[in-house]
C-alpha cells in the first residue's frame, strides 16, 4: 500500500493530465501510514485490540485522505481514460473497504453488531484484493505500460471492458458474501472476464513494443501467469460458497490468497517499482541538469543482472508458497518463504541503489575540449 500510494501521488497527475490536488494531505497520509501500521502490527501481535483500533484509526484516516486526494485530482477536469474510470473505481471500493474495517473494528469493542464475522472478514478482503489492488494494478498499467513500452495502447475498448467488468464483479460480490451466495457465480464470472481482458491487452502491448522486455517488465509480466488459477479457484469458490460445488480439504482461501498476493500483486507491484522509482529518481535529479553536464541514462540507476535474477525468482516463491499451501507441506511453504524474503532483500539492495542517486548523483562536467571545439565550430 506504501509503495502504491506514494506512486500514485506521482503518477496520477500525469495519467490525469492535471496537477495533485493536495501535496499537504499526501504528507499527513504519509505521518499517518508510518505511525499506523507499526501501531497495527504491535497490536496485533500483542492482541492488545485498543493498540490496533489506535493504528488502524491512523491508517483508516490516511487512506481516506488517499482517496479525497485522488478523487479531487481527477475531477478537475475529468478526462475520461481507462485509467481514470479503474482508479475511481479502485478508490471507490477502498472506501467500502475502509467502511468495512471500521464496522469490524467497532464490533471488537461491542460498538456494533456483526452476524458472520467472518463473511465481513472475506468482503474486506475482496474489496482490497480484486475491487482495489487489482482494479488499480489494471487501470494504472493502461497507462505506465505503454509508456515504457514506448507503444500507443492497443485497444481502448478491450481496456474499458476490463475495468467495467472487474467493476459488475465487486458490485456483486459484496451484497453475495453478506447475504445472496447465488450471486457470487456471477461476481466470480465477471472477475475472469476483466481479468481475462487485462491479460489479453497486456500481451498486445508486449508483442507490439519495439523493445526487448527488461529485468523489472519481465517480473510484471509474470503476474499474468498466476492471474489463470486465481480467477478459476475464484469461481470453485464462488460455485462452493453457493452451494453448487463441493467441499475440498484444500483451504481454497488461504490457496487464493497466496497466488493473488505473493503471485500476481507481488510480481506487478515490484516489477512496475522496479521500472517506476527510477524514473521518477532520473527526473527529480537529472532532468534538470540536460545540456549543462553528463548525466547517466536511466538503465544506470540500477542493477540489471539483480533485476534478472528477480524475474524469475519472485514468481518461483509464489509458485512454492502455493504448492506447499495446497499440499500442506512445511517445507515448500518454509522454502518458498525464504526464496520471497531473499527476493524482496535483493529489491531492496536496487532500490538503495537507485535512491542514492538523490544525495550522490553520478554527474560529470562536460569535456572541455569537446566544449571548445563546438564553440569554435
Amino acid at each position: 500500500m506504501s509503495l502504491v500510494a506514494g506512486s500514485s501521488y506521482q503518477l496520477l497527475p500525469v495519467a490525469f493530465e492535471n496537477p495533485l490536488f493536495s501535496r499537504t494531505l499526501a504528507k499527513i497520509h504519509l505521518v499517518l501510514h508510518v505511525v499506523g501500521v507499526p501501531a497495527m502490527v504491535y497490536g496485533f501481535i500483542h492482541w492488545q485490540m485498543p493498540v490496533v483500533a489506535v493504528g488502524g484509526t491512523a491508517v483508516l484516516t490516511g487512506l481516506v485522505l488517499y482517496s479525497l486526494n485522488v478523487v479531487a485530482t481527477a475531477l478537475r477536469p475529468l478526462r475520461w481514460t481507462p485509467t481514470s474510470a479503474g482508479v475511481l473505481a479502485s478508490v471507490a471500493s477502498l472506501c467500502a473497504a475502509l467502511g468495512v474495517a471500521g464496522w469490524i473494528l467497532a464490533s471488537k469493542f461491542g460498538l456494533a453488531g456483526v452476524r458472520d464475522p467472518l463473511a465481513l472478514l472475506g468482503a474486506h478482503t475482496y474489496l482490497m484484493l480484486v475491487g482495489f489492488f487489482l482494479s488499480f494494478l489494471a487501470s494504472v498499467s493502461y497507462t505506465l505500460l505503454p509508456m515504457f513500452l514506448l507503444v500507443p495502447l492497443p485497444s481502448q475498448r478491450r481496456a474499458f471492458g476490463s475495468i467495467n467488468y472487474l467493476i459488475l464483479a465487486v458490485v456483486l460480490f459484496v451484497p453475495g458474501q453478506l447475504a445472496t451466495p447465488a450471486l457470487l457465480p456471477f461476481a466470480a464470472l465477471f472477475v475472469a472476464l476483466g481479468l481475462g481482458l487485462y491479460i489479453l491487452e497486456n500481451i498486445a502491448a508486449m508483442r507490439s513494443s519495439p523493445r526487448r522486455l527488461d529485468g523489472g517488465l519481465r517480473l510484471y509480466a509474470a503476474n499474468l501467469g498466476f492471474l489463470l488459477p486465481v480467477f478459476v479457484l475464484t469461481f470453485f469458490r464462488a460455485l462452493q460458497l453457493a452451494g453448487y460445488a463441493p467441499v475440498l480439504r484444500i483451504g481454497l482461501d488461504t490457496l487464493i490468497f497466496t497466488l493473488a498476493v505473493f503471485g500476481t500483486l507481488t510480481c506487478a507491484i515490484l516489477g512496475m517499482g522496479a521500472k517506476i522509482v527510477p524514473f521518477l529518481v532520473w527526473q527529480h535529479r537529472y532532468a534538470p541538469l540536460l545540456g549543462r553536464a553528463v548525466v547517466p541514462k536511466l538503465a544506470d540507476l540500477v542493477y540489471p543482472r539483480l533485476l534478472n535474477g528477480l524475474a524469475w525468482a519472485v514468481p518461483a516463491a509464489g509458485i512454492l508458497l502455493a504448492a506447499g499451501v495446497a499440499a500442506t507441506t512445511n517445507p515448500l511453504v518454509q522454502t518458498g518463504a525464504l526464496l520471497f524474503c531473499a527476493a524482496v532483500g535483493a529489491f531492496l539492495i536496487n532500490l538503495f541503489r537507485t535512491l542514492s542517486h538523490l544525495w550522490r548523483p553520478a554527474t560529470l562536467p562536460f569535456p572541455t575540449a569537446k566544449i571548445q571545439a563546438a564553440a569554435a565550430a
